[in-house]
C-alpha cells in the first residue's frame, strides 16, 4: 500500500480542529458534512484505519480545507500549535495544566506564556518557602522533646525500657526529617516511619494547604493529593471557567461539561471559540456533542485499559 494512499491519524485530528474558519467541527459535524458515520471519522483519528474511500477522499480535503498530501503525513508542530502554544507542553504536563493556565491569565488580564514565564520563580519560592516552614517546626519539635525528656526521664524511671523505647522511635522520625531537609525533598519522600499511611499528605501538600487558607473564596476551589506527596490535581478559579464558558454548574450537563474542561477531555480554547463563533443554541448545541464525543472517547479508554489488565491477568494465570 502506497503511504500516499493512507492518512495520518494525527493530521486527521489536527486539520478537523482547525477547520471551519478555525473553529473546529466536531466527529458528528465532519461526518454529516461528508456524509460518512461518525464511527468512521472516529477510526480514522485512532489509527484503527488508515484508508479513506475514493468517493469520501475529495469531501473530507473540501470540509477540512486542506490537500490530500497534508492528510498523508504527521503535521507540522508550527502549523498545528494551539493558540498560545500549548501543544507541545500537554504532551509533558497533567491534562489539567492547560485550562488552568488559560483562565489564570483570563482572570488576572495576562497572557498564558506570562503565568509559564514566573511559574519556576514562583515555585521556588513555595519550595523553600516550606522547607523554612518545617525547619522551624523542627527546631521547636527538637527543643520541646529535649525539655520534655529531662522530667520524662525523671517521673518514669520504673518503666525503663518502655520510655527508652518510644523516645527513640520518635527520635529516628525526627532523623528522618532532618535527612529529608537536606536533600530539600520537598515532598518527603525520603521520610519513611513505621506507622505512616499511604494517604497521609506529605509536607508539601500540607504547606500548599495552609497557603490556599483565607483566600477569596472564589480562587482555589479545591486541591487533591493522590499518595500524599504532592500536589496531584487542583481546581481555582471556578468562577472564572463559568464566566468565560457561559456555563453553570448544577444546570443540565453543566457539571459534567465543567469536568470534562478541567479534566482536558473538552479543550477549553475550542469551547471559547464556538461560544465566540456560535448563536447561544449553536454553542449549547457544541457543548451537548463535545460531552458526547468526550464521554465516548472515556469510556474507549476505559474498554482498552480494562481489555490490556484482563490481558495481563490472563497471561499470568498461563504462567502460573
Amino acid at each position: 500500500m502506497n503511504e500516499r494512499d493512507t492518512i495520518c491519524p494525527e493530521a486527521v485530528k489536527a486539520c478537523r480542529k482547525r477547520a471551519n474558519g478555525k473553529r473546529g467541527f466536531t466527529q458528528q459535524q465532519l461526518a454529516e458534512k461528508i456524509r460518512c458515520s461518525k464511527d468512521t471519522v472516529s477510526r480514522w483519528e485512532r489509527g484503527e484505519t488508515s484508508r479513506v474511500r475514493a468517493h469520501l477522499r475529495e469531501p473530507l480535503c473540501k470540509a477540512l480545507g486542506v490537500e490530500w498530501d497534508v492528510l498523508t503525513k504527521p503535521p507540522d508542530l508550527k502549523t498545528t500549535e494551539r493558540p498560545f502554544g500549548f501543544t507541545r507542553m500537554q504532551r509533558l504536563v497533567s491534562r489539567h495544566v492547560p485550562p488552568a493556565l488559560l483562565i489564570v491569565a483570563r482572570r488576572y488580564g495576562i497572557r498564558p506564556m506570562d503565568v509559564l514565564d514566573i511559574a519556576p520563580l514562583l515555585f521556588v519560592i513555595a519550595a523553600e518557602r516550606s522547607l523554612l516552614e518545617r525547619r522551624r517546626r523542627l527546631d521547636e519539635i527538637w527543643k520541646m522533646r529535649d525539655e520534655a525528656s529531662q522530667g520524662l526521664v525523671e517521673r518514669s524511671a520504673h518503666l525503663g525500657a518502655i520510655v527508652a523505647a518510644a523516645s527513640h522511635s520518635a527520635e529516628n522520625i525526627l532523623e528522618e526529617e532532618e535527612k529529608s531537609l537536606r536533600e530539600r525533598d520537598i515532598f518527603g519522600h525520603l521520610i519513611e516511619y513505621e506507622y505512616r499511611r499511604d494517604d497521609d499528605e506529605g509536607p508539601f501538600v500540607h504547606f500548599i494547604r495552609s497557603q490556599a487558607e483565607g483566600l477569596p473564596q472564589d480562587a482555589v476551589d479545591s486541591i487533591e493529593s493522590h499518595g500524599g506527596n504532592t500536589v496531584a490535581s487542583y481546581r481555582i478559579a471556578g468562577d472564572t471557567l463559568g464566566d468565560l464558558t457561559g456555563i453553570v454548574a448544577g444546570e443540565e450537563d453543566g457539571d459534567e461539561i465543567l469536568d470534562c474542561i478541567w479534566s482536558g477531555d473538552i479543550d477549553l480554547n475550542e469551547c471559547l471559540g464556538a461560544r465566540q463563533e456560535r448563536d447561544e443554541a449553536g454553542y449549547r448545541q457544541w457543548l451537548r456533542d463535545a460531552l458526547a464525543e468526550a464521554k465516548e472517547a472515556s469510556m474507549r479508554e476505559l474498554t482498552e485499559w480494562l481489555g490490556v489488565d484482563a490481558a495481563i491477568a490472563s497471561q499470568e494465570g498461563k504462567v502460573r
